[in-house]
């Protein structure tokens, strides 16, 4: 499976990246940051988006857990 992300060239992706813990591999977590609402909600509709969640969940212990951050 491919988690390299999203096209870098998405409208309105502003950085991708997928992270390890280093106290526990099993843990990973992608962190990724959109201009506004509107291109996330975008993102969440395409192609890339909708063909990895089949994917992605059979690799899944449980439910992501997803956390929206401000920057500061």
């Amino acid at each position: 499976m491919d988690l390299s992300g999203p096209d870098p060239r998405e409208p309105g992706n502003l950085f991708y990246t997928l992270t390890r813990s280093r106290s526990n591999p099993q843990v990973y977590k992608v962190l990724e940051q959109y201009v506004d609402q509107d291109a996330l909600t975008a993102h969440g509709a395409s192609d890339y988006f909708k063909a990895a969640g089949p994917k992605l969940g059979a690799c899944l212990a449980g439910a992501p857990e997803i956390e929206y951050l401000d920057g500061l």
